[in-house]
């Protein structure tokens, strides 16, 4: 890899800010949740709460009740976003049944379509898989590709960036938001920056002693003379870039940082409410048995 491309990404990052999943894959997901759950409930319909695992911006776990759950303003407009887009209807399931408030949607058009064999495919670019990506995993890894990866399907452990969501036999159960990282440049690499970097700086602050100080080997004795001011202003320049070399990636970290932050939060929120819902799904079955 050229010297010049990698002190690119080492200053500015991927090309592509958004480390994944993009926006068709993440309703590529929510088709494939919808097009698996409209099957195993029969035409019975989807209960709106069974969105909040794929949602963008999930409220706070604190509401894991039911009753709150079913109130919470975030909530509803983060799940009917979804029904919406699928053009969703709402269905009258159970009127009768001790789950008051509940509130069904079936999606006749998305099961057309998915019967006409009208179904995209996911995005060929597979990096958004890497669970290298996530800072939970292993906090080096924010700074470059791990050595050796393994991978996450939005929940999902596999063996290999190869695999495809549409060959998976069950859809993961919440959408996982990856990390942002600060390279995708493999170890080597990140630290050969760092290392060229680091002697270009002292490199440069020995030229300046040797050429700006008293004595020094390289010393410019007339100050006054063109050749001195042009000197130092160049040695002052290099330097200045030399600095920024470090500056930009560390601010870029910080913002980095707290981006990952959140997608942390957003995650764990994500996950929580599909615990839940998970047992609120066992509960059900014990007590239908």
């Amino acid at each position: 890899r050229g010297i010049l491309s990698m002190a690119v990404e080492f200053l500015f990052g991927p090309t592509q800010f958004n480390p994944g999943p993009s926006n068709f894959d993440k309703w590529k997901l929510r088709e494939k949740f919808i097009l698996q759950k409209s099957a195993a409930q029969e035409g019975h319909g989807i209960d709106l709460l069974q969105f909040l695992p794929f949602v963008d911006f999930p409220p706070p776990t604190q509401q894991l009740e039911l009753s709150k759950l079913r109130n919470d303003a975030q909530m509803r407009s983060e799940c009917l976003g979804i029904v919406t887009h699928f053009n969703g209807v709402p269905h009258v399931k159970a009127m009768f049944s001790e789950d008051f408030g509940a509130t069904y949607f079936v999606f006749p058009e998305l099961l057309i379509s998915e019967s006409e064999g009208d179904n995209g495919t996911f995005n060929d670019d597979k990096t958004f898989l890497c669970k290298g990506n996530d800072l939970s995993t292993n906090g080096s890894n924010f700074l470059h590709l791990p050595e050796q990866t393994e991978f996450n399907v939005l929940g999902q452990t596999l063996g290999s960036c190869e695999t495809e969501l549409d060959t998976l036999p069950v859809t993961p159960d919440y959408l996982v938001e990856q990390s942002h990282m600060l390279t995708k440049m493999s170890k080597s690499d990140f630290y050969k920056c760092i290392l060229l970097n680091t002697a270009n700086y002292f490199g440069l602050l020995l030229l300046w002693v040797s050429v700006m100080s008293k004595g020094g080997v390289l010393e410019i004795e007339d100050h006054s003379s063109p050749l001195y001011k042009i000197v130092r202003s160049t040695l002052l320049l290099l330097i200045f870039y030399a600095k920024l070399f470090f500056i930009i990636p560390i601010c870029r970290m910080a913002l980095l940082l707290a981006l990952n932050h959140y997608i942390t939060i957003r995650n764990k929120r994500r996950k929580e409410f599909a615990h839940k819902l998970r047992q609120l799904k066992d509960n059900d079955k014990n007590d239908n048995i």
